[in-house]
């Protein structure tokens, strides 16, 4: 019976790459996930034809019992439509969810990826066991996620953490707390185009300009995150997405920055973590926002 099956197929959307697998109920793969290019500028019929064949490789005969799926956004979760998303804009205004219980006969459900990603760490990861979990994840762009009870909060639209538009200096700041930000911050330094794990190495290996860069971002991730503390008083900071393969270079900075600028008895209790989950946090997270919506349905 269906009802028994404790299988998720999990999807991460984003627009590099798309990751698939099949999660069990303890967080776990069955098998090693598999990625894609997202082909983010073909036409829709090509990105989905390529996303339904990877599901069917994923899934190949294991049991499940719905999909979960973590996309860029914005989203409208409810009706299970990618809306106006810039890095697929392929995608826009088409129903993924519909699309996929139509093609595998399973219940799905659609999650902002930086919702999806902090959920998983709450539920299998980093922050297991902790009840308010503030998450930012620091990819190509940055993303913002709040966890209470294992449950992502949403706001009215479906946009509440989407603190990547908010003012800060010339700009917003993820013109300043992202990877982008690290490659424009450097180019607008040197003249060379970089991306930032390049700019990680050279700012390891003393390039001082590299090291401007860094800190610049230190201080803006900083920033972000105090607001962003005061405002929810998690147990716990997650940090998850690419640019944290290079924590070494920023972490105890922002962490030291951060304890001037929020409250006292707030930062007296808060831990500050790097996502656990790695490559797959993603496609784990995705399963585990499944699971989640599923059983408050």
């Amino acid at each position: 019976m269906q009802a028994m099956k404790s299988n998720v197929i999990g999807i991460d959307i984003g627009g590099t790459k798309i990751r698939a697998g099949v999660v069990g109920c303890d967080g776990r793969l069955k098998s090693p996930s598999i990625s894609i290019p997202t082909d983010a500028g073909m036409p829709k019929e090509r990105i989905v034809g390529s996303l339904l064949q990877l599901i069917h490789s994923v899934a190949d005969g294991r049991d499940a019992c719905g999909i979960g799926i973590g996309s860029t956004g914005p989203l409208d979760n409810e009706k299970g439509m990618i809306l106006d998303a810039n890095n697929i804009p392929s995608l826009n205004y088409f129903n993924i969810t519909e699309c996929l219980e139509g093609e595998f006969g399973l219940p799905a459900t659609l999650e902002n990826d930086a919702n999806a990603m902090i959920l998983g760490e709450a539920m299998y990861g980093v922050a297991k066991g902790i009840r308010t979990v503030l998450g930012l994840t620091l990819g190509t762009g940055l993303g913002c996620a709040l966890i209470n009870g294992c449950k992502a909060w949403q706001g009215v639209t479906f946009s509440a953490g989407e603190i990547w538009t908010a003012p800060y200096e010339d700009g917003m700041i993820e013109d300043y707390a992202s990877g982008k930000a690290i490659s424009k911050r450097y180019f607008k330094i040197t003249g060379k185009h970089l991306p930032a794990a390049d700019i990680a190495g050279l700012a390891r290996a003393g390039d001082m300009d590299a090291w401007k860069v860094w800190n610049d971002f230190s201080d803006a991730l900083a920033c972000a995150l105090a607001w962003c503390v005061d405002i929810c008083d998690p147990g716990t900071v997650v940090l998850g997405g690419s640019v944290t393969k290079s924590a070494d270079l920023f972490l105890a900075r922002t962490t030291s920055l951060l304890k001037t600028r929020i409250c006292t008895n707030t930062y007296k209790t808060l831990s500050i973590n790097i996502a656990s989950l790695g490559d797959d946090g993603g496609v784990i997270g995705a399963a585990a926002s499944y699971l989640s919506r599923r059983k408050n349905l």
